[in-house]
């Protein structure tokens, strides 16, 4: 089993213990997967865990006795708790009313330092906003960071290549990074080849990575299934065309929860999915038929596959990755992403490694 070490994050690090030293806390924001918890726990303290909005005082269920009062809730608790503690807030988003009260209650009479962590400060109940505590915002892991986790997890040194194709596919989520790397040492894409760590081939999906991705997604109702099956098949979609044929409600409720993103290119605005791992996923519960269909909703124009798409098609089914593809025909890694996807529609496949057993190259 992987040990996957705390490393990088020096200046944050300092920030926190400066940001403890000086005040009554901090509150640590920052998106899915960068580290925050990782990041709180080095601070020490005990750890709060949010159980929903149902049960009172649940964040400190472990801390408390059961026969709690009915009257003075936090001044018993408070009591109970006593001085000098440090309090790591995580997932602060469903800490209940009566924890983040007392919260509250403890660090406003200087009993208790406590670490807030949540996604971003929206998030954060009110009473916690209320501190006005100090914030420090974790960026996703930069890729230097990322060479020098990899390389001490695996215990050895990892191809350039190997970490470039982690970082892109993980996007600065460490919890992607390590179910990506644990699959792909458990399928064999990622082996020691003299003495060095290199991927080959595809990196596999793990039923616990799905799980994970799945779980980021969240519940979808139809149209906005349709808006980001639409995104995924195509990798970019024009914001003007995807409004038109998509439902306009649904596109604004998943950018609302950052499920797509948009950037502008000449004229237009671009809109992709906001993670590698949602297009992986999405593309994966998106069969052939409706992928084809999704592909037409957008460019109905013609089926037949074009000259620069049966190239692409070749060289992935001699084993390419994007990137080679992507080097041997002077174009963009996006660019032959997207000829490779309208030729899996086009044909009825579902990845690369069955191109070969349909299409018929000249020789």
């Amino acid at each position: 089993m992987i040990r996957w070490p705390f490393l990088g994050r020096d200046e944050e690090r300092a920030a926190l213990a400066a940001a403890l030293d000086s005040g009554g806390g901090v509150l640590l924001t920052g998106p899915h997967g960068v580290g925050k918890s990782a990041l709180a726990a080095q601070a020490g303290g005990l750890r709060l865990r949010g159980t929903g909005p149902s049960v009172a005082l649940g964040a400190f269920a472990h801390l408390l006795p059961a026969d709690a009062p009915h009257a003075n809730l936090l001044a018993w608790a408070a009591e109970w708790l006593g001085p000098g503690l440090l309090l790591i807030a995580d997932d602060a988003d469903r800490i209940d009313d009566a924890s983040a009260a007392l919260l509250h209650h403890l660090v406003t009479r200087d009993q208790a330092k406590v670490v807030v962590v949540a996604r971003g400060e929206a998030a954060v109940p009110a009473p916690l906003r209320a501190l006005d505590l100090p914030r420090l915002e974790l960026a996703p892991l930069r890729q230097e960071h990322a060479a020098r986790l990899l390389t001490a997890a695996l215990g050895g040194r990892v191809e350039g290549a190997t970490v470039r194709r982690f970082c892109r596919a993980a996007a600065g989520d460490l919890r992607f990074l390590r179910e990506l790397v644990t699959a792909a040492l458990a399928a064999g894409a990622l082996a020691r080849l003299d003495g060095v760590w290199c991927s080959r081939g595809q990196l596999p999906l793990s039923p616990c990575l799905r799980e994970l991705v799945r779980a980021e997604i969240g519940e979808l109702d139809e149209d906005e299934r349709d808006v980001l099956e639409l995104v995924a098949v195509h990798e970019s979609v024009d914001a003007a065309l995807l409004l038109a044929r998509g439902n306009p409600d649904a596109v604004h409720r998943v950018e609302r929860r950052g499920l797509i993103t948009s950037c502008p290119r000449g004229q237009s605005l671009l809109v992709r999915l906001a993670h590698p791992m949602y297009q992986a996923v999405i593309r994966e519960w998106v069969g052939p038929l409706r992928a084809r269909h999704q592909i037409h909703r957008l460019s109905p124009a013609d089926t037949a596959m074009t000259d620069r798409e049966q190239q692409v098609g070749q060289l992935a089914s001699w084993g390419l990755t994007n990137r080679e593809i992507a080097d041997w025909l002077g174009v963009s890694h996006r660019t032959v992403g997207n000829h490779l996807h309208r030729l899996y529609a086009k044909v009825g496949v579902n990845d690369r490694t069955h191109l070969a057993e349909v299409l018929t190259f000249p020789r």
